[in-house]
């Protein structure tokens, strides 16, 4: 049996760059994720995942400058974290 990788991840470092491309590996090929500047949160990004997918395609949110993120943002976050889709990386 093949464990299954975290639907959560925490990447830290200080290229922009490096960050984003190890995300994207840890998303893998077959993921289309979308992605969002903490900064710019609005809120609601986390519905995507939250929510089956009409055609069974698979998902994923990556969140750019975590540190930017409004509190709504870490609030959503937060609750998101409690009980994530294992089918959905964040």
């Amino acid at each position: 049996m093949t464990p299954r990788r975290p639907p959560v991840h925490l990447l830290w470092g200080e290229d922009p760059f490096l960050l984003r491309e190890a995300a994207l590996e840890l998303v893998g090929p077959d993921v289309q994720a979308r992605e969002i500047d903490g900064g710019q949160w609005l809120g609601g990004e986390l519905a995507d995942l939250a929510t089956p997918s009409l055609f069974g395609e698979a998902r994923a949110l990556i969140v750019t400058d975590c540190r930017s993120l409004p509190d709504e943002g870490l609030r959503e976050v937060t609750l998101y974290l409690a009980m994530p889709d294992p089918d959905a990386p964040l």
